[in-house]
């Protein structure tokens, strides 16, 4: 890999808007002033040259794989993603490349780099990402699966029963709003009215922001064709905006295919240009995991360097040269990654004892927890790791397996709301603050603030406080007038404007979490 740089926003030779887009796009070194790139370059290629003294015939460091599972449990520590599992030639090189980036030479000093600066793992795992796509790659395969299982699947207009398909790996979303037209179009055609669900999802935040805002550079016209930007995307300036009725069919949610629990009932999976990226033992339970997501004699779409070779009892191919595959019935299990999670790298978190108290002290305490927020402290698993105050009207445990998760136990009116809200905490690294929800409890209703924040100084356990603030109560649900419309109204109008937008993301969290309990 080489070096990007991008001129800064303030340097008067920059066209204004380009380089803050290129930059925020993230795949940027270095923001510098034009008259500064000369010399970062060339200290690039002065650091290139001594490092590649101790380059193997492959261009890879001699000394960099011994490290690899340290760099490994670093990242998961950081940050809770598994690479160990990637190819080691992929992840030599992206290491390698930030090594070139920071003028290391030497491993352990960008171990010490990956420990230490706030950005670096945030960085090397960006850079680990991968994220190549465009709508309608590979035309022919696509082709292929439009007349051999999307037809197929939609040509009978009587049919009830809803469609789900699901994008393992979506980036940046073209994929999956390709496949959102092409199952529309066929259900347009048979005039069928069933309901279809496209499941998206992405290792990468940065990238299902990007999926849901739908927004794509005018160049996509090289291969979309103008019939369907016509009638599937709506232009806005130098841009095309995939239009709602092709939006509404996409569910797009952060997931990490070797951890989470995945979707089930499918009728087709998608994975393309993916699974290159993984060891043999990765690629088995990836491929275990789309056998038990697939319902019988359905369908599995990869790309065009990909098979089920390693897993080649569980799938039978239906069109070989497009990697169009056949789920066979019976020879596949309930795949380990639907019963636990990766074991986490980082230590668990220690509780200090309690110091002695007296009396006067536990009454006091007692008293005043009756008047601050209840909260929990969850870990970036969402496990609850302490409770305090009167939390009881704010979770409210299923029946079943014991579980500290939070979602777990979450009354069912707070859980859209407080999952946005740790996402958009964990993204920004702020304080986030969701006012006036409303929730039921014996009957009655009352509205209540959440506040989610990141607590200071953990970024390695990613610790979070999530409080709830009682604000007003009623004894009628929220929507019904009583005494006063006009307060009504105007507070349901605040809400309303002041959530839209929060609501929709919250519930494609919902739903996708939904998805993953009902197959777990």
């Amino acid at each position: 890999g080489g070096l990007t740089l991008s001129q800064a926003e303030f340097d008067h030779h920059a066209k204004s808007g380009m380089p803050q887009s290129a930059a925020s796009g993230g795949s940027v070194d270095y923001v510098l002033a034009a008259e500064d790139m000369a010399a970062a370059l060339l200290n690039y290629c002065n650091h290139r040259t001594i490092f590649e003294a101790s380059f193997d015939p492959d261009g890879l460091s001699h000394e960099l794989p011994g490290f690899l599972a340290t760099i490994c449990a670093v990242l998961h520590a950081r940050l809770g993603r598994d690479f160990r599992h990637y190819k080691t030639g992929t992840l030599l090189r992206r290491v390698q490349r930030r090594m070139h980036v920071l003028q290391t030479a030497e491993v352990p000093a960008y171990i010490n780099q990956l420990r230490t600066l706030p950005n670096e793992a945030e960085l090397l795992f960006r850079e680990l990402l991968i994220s190549v796509t465009r709508f309608f790659r590979d035309p022919n395969a696509f082709d292929a699966l439009r007349t051999l299982v999307i037809s197929p699947l939609l040509a009978n207009p009587g049919r009830t029963e809803g469609v789900r398909v699901w994008i393992a790996g979506c980036a940046t979303g073209e994929e999956a709003y390709t496949i959102a037209i092409l199952l529309k179009e066929a259900r347009d055609q048979s005039g069928g009215t069933c309901p279809i669900q496209v499941f998206a999802t992405d290792i990468d935040d940065r990238a299902i922001e990007a999926a849901r805002t739908g927004l794509y550079p005018d160049t996509i016209a090289a291969d979309v064709s103008a019939e369907r930007l016509e009638r599937h995307f709506v232009k806005e300036g130098a841009h095309y905006r995939i239009a709602k009725s092709i939006r509404e069919l996409c569910l797009f949610s952060v997931h990490d295919l070797s951890g989470d629990p995945p979707f089930a009932r499918l009728d087709l999976v998608t994975c393309r240009n993916l699974m290159i990226y993984f060891e043999t033992q990765l690629q088995q339970r990836v491929l275990s995991t789309f056998h038990y997501a697939l319902g019988p004699q359905r369908h599995l779409f990869l790309g065009p360097s990909e098979g089920v070779t390693a897993r080649p009892s569980l799938f039978a191919a239906l069109d070989k040269s497009s990697r169009i595959f056949v789920r066979q019935d019976g020879a596949g299990v309930m795949p380990s990654i639907v019963l636990s999670r990766s074991p986490r790298a980082e230590a668990p978190v220690k509780r200090p004892a309690p110091d002695p108290s007296t009396e006067i002290d536990r009454r006091a305490a007692r008293a005043i927890a009756r008047y601050a927020p209840a909260f929990v402290v969850v870990d970036r698993h969402h496990d609850i790791l302490r409770f305090s105050g009167q939390t009881a009207r704010f979770l409210d445990p299923a029946t079943g397996v014991a579980s500290l998760n939070l979602f777990a136990l979450l009354h069912v009116d707070l859980g859209a709301v407080v999952r946005e809200a740790l996402r958009q905490a964990a993204s920004t690294g702020s304080r986030v603050v969701s006012e006036n929800i409303a929730i039921e409890t014996d009957g009655a209703y009352a509205r209540v603030t959440i506040i989610v924040e990141p607590l200071p100084d953990t970024a390695e356990a990613g610790l979070f406080l999530v409080a709830f603030q009682d604000a007003t109560s009623a004894s009628t649900p929220p929507n019904t007038p009583s005494g006063s419309d006009d307060e009504a109204v105007r507070n349901l109008t605040l809400e309303l404007s002041s959530t839209r937008e929060r609501l929709r993301h919250a519930t494609e969290a919902l739903q996708a979490s939904n998805e993953e309990l009902q197959s777990s």
